[in-house]
């Protein structure tokens, strides 16, 4: 099992999960892989809440937990070293000079804000209505993925949806069909994964939606297309969401017709059987 989207208090402003708890559920659960994958927003336009870590504190640090873990326990450490990355247009060569530099394990690309707007924060992001709010958060992925490279996996595809005020939130793929086409044609096209991101169904979860699932047919489309690298993330930011949903998320992946799903080791795939 391995879950390769999660957030810790230290290096992480909107967590709450210490690294002591995590390094305690990888103990408890030997089996397991995880990777922590702390924010890197430059230019958040929120500075409310400043998502950005100092990176070579960040990298002396895992290296650090790692020698330690690894001495006094005698096994590999099961902690890999990523990051996620908050995308906006003007940070492309940002971005490419930043993950150049530091040896991470996994790269996640994300769109935390559109136009200037998080919908996290601002919820008059929905007053256009759920088809343009949900194709605008669609189109800046495209905008993105067209003109970055520098990642391995694209993070949360329905994170507009989480916060939505509308009666049905979910995003369904036949609402949108030649967005998220063009999507899968350039991640497939640039050797990239898709994630299976559990937040925003936790969140209907909890909110008591019946259909708090992903569509299964945006995974079956992305398999048909010829998509074969997909990533599994809780983005957990306490320790009560690590690898949240994860039985429900594999069985609809496997219905979807996937066999295996990826994490990433050195920035390279590898594959865990499902």
């Amino acid at each position: 099992m391995t879950d390769t989207h999660i957030h810790t208090k230290v290096f992480s402003g909107d967590a709450t999960l210490e690294y002591k708890e995590l390094l305690d559920h990888c103990r408890a659960h030997p089996d397991r892989i995880v990777c922590t994958t702390e924010h890197y927003d430059y230019d958040y336009p929120y500075i409310n809440d400043k998502l950005i870590f100092d990176p070579k504190q960040y990298s002396q640090t895992y290296n650090d937990r790692k020698s330690d873990y690894e001495r006094t326990y005698g096994v590999a450490y099961p902690v890999l070293f990523g990051t996620e990355l908050g995308f906006i247009d003007h940070l492309n060569e940002v971005y490419n000079n930043f993950v150049s530099i530091y040896p991470f394990d996994f790269v996640i690309a994300s769109i935390h804000s559109v136009d200037g707007v998080d919908p996290y924060y601002d919820k008059a992001f929905y007053r256009k209505g759920k088809e343009k709010a949900y194709s605008d958060y669609l189109n800046h992925i495209i905008d993105m993925l067209i003109c970055f490279d520098s990642f391995d996996s694209l993070g949360h595809y329905d994170y507009v949806c989480r916060y939505a005020p509308f009666e049905d939130p979910s995003m369904i793929y036949s609402d949108f069909p030649d967005l998220f086409d063009e999507i899968f044609k350039l991640l497939i096209r640039k050797d990239k994964a898709l994630e299976f991101n559990s937040a925003t169904a936790s969140v209907f979860k909890r909110r008591g939606l019946a259909n708090y699932m992903p569509d299964p047919e945006i995974f079956h489309k992305y398999r048909e297309a010829g998509g074969n690298l997909i990533t599994f993330g809780s983005d957990a930011h306490s320790v009560s969401n690590l690898f949240s949903l994860y039985d429900e998320s594999i069985d609809l992946l496997r219905g979807s017709g996937f066999d295996h799903i990826n994490f990433y080791k050195k920035r390279s795939p590898v594959i865990l059987d499902i």
